[in-house]
């Protein structure tokens, strides 16, 4: 009986582990989001600066299963976000969920927390995601479509994760 109980709270606080690990991760994946949403217009002048042209755009090469997530407190604390974004319901923590980043009511944003995380952030609102957001570890892959014809045009990668891109890849057509 003594060690069914201790079996049963070793579960219980490995259960709270996790969601308090799950809950500060997602918090900062979406202050990150928020952080990149309110910039999106330095995408325009950052593209003037390629770095490469490749024929096809790369993937992270990190092994998803032991990818260990790192965030830039400087940079996901850059501006307050909205109480909508820092207000979670503790039921609806899910692999996969929608939300309105640039809070006017609209959901533009779609996350899937699995490895590795990935957002698809559609910032004009027109129902096409322009924008694949990967985190992986402290490495930031941001790919954009700047056509809208669902064909990622270039790759904005910041290998620290300070929000500088180290590498701008343009796609050869």
């Amino acid at each position: 009986m003594r060690f069914l109980n201790a079996k049963l709270l070793l579960i219980f606080f490995l259960i709270l582990f996790q969601f308090n690990f799950t809950y500060a991760a997602k918090n900062h994946v979406i202050s990150e989001l928020y952080v990149f949403s309110e910039d999106k217009n330095k995408l325009s002048k950052k593209i003037k600066k390629i770095t490469k042209i490749s024929k096809k755009l790369p993937k992270p090469r990190k092994l998803r299963s032991v990818i260990d997530y790192e965030f830039n407190e400087e940079f996901i604390n850059k501006y307050i976000k909205p109480n909508s974004l820092t207000q979670f319901d503790d039921n609806l923590f899910g692999e996969t969920e929608t939300f309105d980043i640039n809070n006017n009511g609209i959901i533009d944003t779609l996350i899937f927390f699995t490895n590795p995380i990935t957002a698809y952030l559609d910032l004009n609102e027109n129902e096409i995601n322009e924008i694949k957001y990967v985190f992986n570890g402290l490495e930031r892959y941001i790919y954009y479509d700047v056509n809208e014809d669902n064909d990622y045009d270039y790759l904005f990668i910041d290998y620290n994760g300070d929000g500088i891109d180290e590498e701008i890849i343009k796609k050869e057509d």
